[in-house]
């Protein structure tokens, strides 16, 4: 996730100043459902059963970036078995 900030300079030229900040390795849970490509409901199940490390952030959950890589990459392994065997 990447937020970006735009700026107007102060300088004669009114330049625009743009700083992007990669947020701290988190994700919406719609972020992490687009990513694993399953429904927002699958992305709660795995939270509440403890599979998906996430924090509870008022109405929302942020996602660790890093255990929806984890993951992903068990989905791609497991869907490699299925096509050898």
């Amino acid at each position: 996730m990447q937020s970006c900030i735009t700026q107007k300079g102060l300088d004669t030229n009114q330049s625009v100043v743009v700083v992007c900040v990669v947020a701290g390795g988190h994700m919406t849970v719609s972020e992490a459902a687009r990513k694993l490509g399953c429904s927002i409901d699958a992305i709660y199940k795995l939270i509440w059963a403890g599979k998906l490390a996430a924090t509870r952030r008022g109405d929302n959950w942020d996602i660790e970036e890093s255990a929806v890589n984890e993951r992903l990459k068990v989905q791609r392994s497991k869907r490699s078995l299925a096509r050898a065997s």
